[in-house]
């Protein structure tokens, strides 16, 4: 019980977390992200890093599509913390032409990919981060080996210089 009591005043403080981003006034992706990773190592002793190029700025993405994208991290850093026992989690991400490729990817004990793929019946998250890339025009793939760690591969279109889709 006092394990079930634990497991839910952890997902509060992660729903917390989540809102916290939707600061009012000036709403940035990259300061999100960044202040994101910094709050979930802070109240979950797991390891963040983050990787950026230097040409990402506050136009690469749509600003709806930001806040999808933060969403779907956010929702595959809360998995790893529920599932994975992982140490480090790591976000990177890389721009190449009209698309941006990011990488959540954890040191935790992995799954058998294949396996939750089949499973859609508890996977409530999952569908949940497949339907935000649909919606934005990208797409989500997961890849995990018990022992290896699980990575979440997101690929969505960037906007150019001016705001525009390309």
């Amino acid at each position: 019980m006092l394990e079930v009591v634990r497991d839910s005043h952890k997902d509060v403080r992660e729903s917390i977390l989540s809102l916290k981003s939707r600061a009012a006034g000036e709403w940035s992706f990259v300061p999100s992200l960044k202040q994101y990773l910094i709050d979930f190592q802070s109240h979950h002793g797991i390891g963040t890093e983050l990787a950026l190029p230097e040409e990402l700025t506050e136009h690469t993405f749509e600003p709806g599509a930001g806040a999808q994208l933060l969403r779907v991290i956010q929702e595959a850093m809360t998995n790893a913390r529920k599932h994975s026992r992982a140490h480090t989690i790591k976000v990177s991400i890389e721009l190449k032409g009209i698309l941006a490729y990011i990488m959540i990817s954890d040191d935790g004990v992995g799954f058998e990919s294949g396996i939750a793929n089949a499973d859609k019946s508890h996977h409530f998250g999952l569908d949940f981060m497949k339907e935000r890339m649909e919606q934005i025009g990208g797409s989500i793939t997961i890849n995990s080996r018990p022992g290896v760690g699980t990575v979440v591969n997101l690929v969505t279109p960037v906007w150019n210089r001016e705001g525009a889709k390309p």
